[in-house]
């Protein structure tokens, strides 16, 4: 009897050895096979306790052997307990939630792939390089159109640009769109206002035609002009080169092209009529085609001045025949030519008005501090041969050096 209490225990325990040390499937079977092996020796037991003694002791007596059978793990099924926690995941509430996360962000970045790959309206802006059709849809028939130079703004359907058109959509074609403004040549017409941005103060009249290099803003022209940003509505200029009509403000410089050699210099108050190119005037003056710079013309003829130098005077009374004095023959001459160029409108300086000494210098230096447009100097001559000698001399500075402009 107890023999089988042992054997009984040995098996308990071998079955509990093997559910902890091995939580494996192999294991778990092993447990049940082992299990159903000590209900049927249990039964045996109970059986041969029934029988006579004789059968009891044959019964019982298990060979030592296959006791050890029994109890003995095969060598390839041994596993230690740190291998068979690492086998055995546990499971708890956090690595749940961890394990949600995870679920959760490969969700995500699942989905935003997807977003990613599906094709998203590119915005756009940019200024139409011309006058542009704006059609129905790409391809379409034409809705409107839109100026050179404009703002437009949609989002980019591959080569087409989508618009908000007179409350309804339109489209334009990308390569008829450029991103920066558009910059323009233009001639201001004469007679125009000059503003300081659009629709505002006024900050200069234009008498006479102007060349600007502009960049289109809506309606308007942005341009510098003496250091200061100036605004022209567009319908106050022109593409092509208008003709000019002007008089020269000074003395202005006669070139054979734009910023060409120079040929010659003008008259101050000369009147001047020609062809803008750019802000040159191409003129033709006496058969010469030459080039004079634009700006440097007035609307209206300066006041001419003319110096006129009464020859002698005073102590000096210049030639002298039968008691009339050169000196009073000039002073004399120079008072008509002073009234009759006063009525024409000329500005007119003589210094000597009557019969008075100025040296030649002190006329010099008067005369260089006024700037005359004209310097005259009246003088007599004496001949020996008078009253039958007649005539005139005439002296003229060649200011203009060039005879071929004279």
């Amino acid at each position: 009897m107890f023999k089988r209490i042992i054997y009984v225990f040995v098996l308990v325990i071998a079955i509990l050895f093997t559910a902890f040390i091995l939580p494996s499937e192999n294991a778990f079977a092993d447990e049940t096979l082992l299990h159903d092996e000590l209900i049927e020796e249990t039964n045996c037991i109970e059986t041969s306790e029934e029988v006579g003694n004789d059968e009891t002791v044959e019964t019982s007596e298990i060979p030592t052997d296959s006791l050890l059978e029994t109890e003995d793990v095969p060598e390839t099924e041994n596993i230690s307990e740190s291998e068979a926690e690492a086998e055995v995941p546990e499971f708890s509430s956090d690595n749940i939630d961890i394990e949600q996360n995870e679920v959760e962000s490969i969700l995500e970045d699942s989905i935003n792939s997807e977003d990613l790959s599906i094709d998203q309206p590119t915005p756009m802006i940019g200024y139409t390089k011309s006058s542009v059709n704006v059609r129905s849809m790409p391809n379409g028939d034409p809705i409107g159109t839109i100026s050179l130079g404009q703002q437009v703004s949609g989002n980019l359907e591959n080569d087409w640009l989508k618009i908000s058109f007179n409350n309804s959509v339109g489209y334009i074609h990308s390569s008829l769109i450029q991103e920066n403004p558009v910059q323009v040549n233009r001639y201001i017409m004469g007679g125009t206002n000059i503003r300081n941005r659009p629709n505002g103060s006024v900050i200069e009249y234009l008498d006479l035609p102007l060349h600007v290099n502009a960049t289109i803003e809506g309606s308007w022209l942005k341009f510098m002009r003496n250091g200061q940003m100036c605004y022209v509505h567009q319908v106050r200029t022109q593409t092509d080169a208008p003709t000019i009509t002007g008089y020269a403000s000074t003395q202005i410089n006669l070139r054979t092209s734009p910023n060409g050699t120079l040929v010659g210099r003008t008259l101050r108050g000369e009147r001047v009529e020609g062809t803008l190119e750019g802000n040159w005037v191409r003129y033709n003056r006496n058969g010469l085609i030459c080039y004079l710079y634009a700006p440097l013309l007035k609307i209206d003829r300066p006041q001419i001045c003319v110096y006129i130098d009464v020859g002698h005077g005073g102590t000096d009374s210049g030639a002298y025949y039968y008691g009339v004095k050169e000196s009073n023959l000039n002073l004399n001459i120079g008072n008509i030519v002073k009234a009759k160029l006063v009525d024409l409108g000329y500005k007119v300086l003589m210094p000597r008005n009557s019969d008075i000494t100025i040296e030649l210098l002190d006329r010099a230096i008067d005369a260089n501090e006024n700037q005359p447009d004209i310097f005259v100097s009246i003088h007599h001559n004496a001949h020996p041969n008078a009253p039958a000698a007649r005539g005139m001399k005439l002296f003229i500075i060649n200011i203009i050096r060039h005879t071929h402009l004279r």
